[in-house]
């Protein structure tokens, strides 16, 4: 995958979360199977597992928090580290 500049992924991080809300609010709850296998190596790519961001919009879904702000930070200092 080629390198990606920060807004890029940013952008990208944020459609996925947004789009992981409104499987888990359809009802979909298979990690193995929440994500594509393009999303999975885009997560791989900044590393995030898949299981991490499903639990991000788990607990979103069902609380309102974590943010998705809170989400990114978390996973940029992941990312750099």
């Amino acid at each position: 995958m080629p390198a990606m500049k920060q807004a890029d992924w940013h952008d990208r991080f944020r459609q996925l979360f947004a789009e992981g809300v409104k499987r888990y609010r359809a009802g979909q709850r298979n990690v193995p199977e929440f994500f594509t296998s393009t999303e999975n190596e885009f997560l791989a790519s900044i590393g995030c597992r898949a299981q991490e961001l499903f639990d991000f919009v788990e607990d979103y879904t069902h609380g309102g928090d974590p943010t998705f702000e809170t989400v990114l930070l978390v996973t940029a200092i992941r990312r750099d580290y």
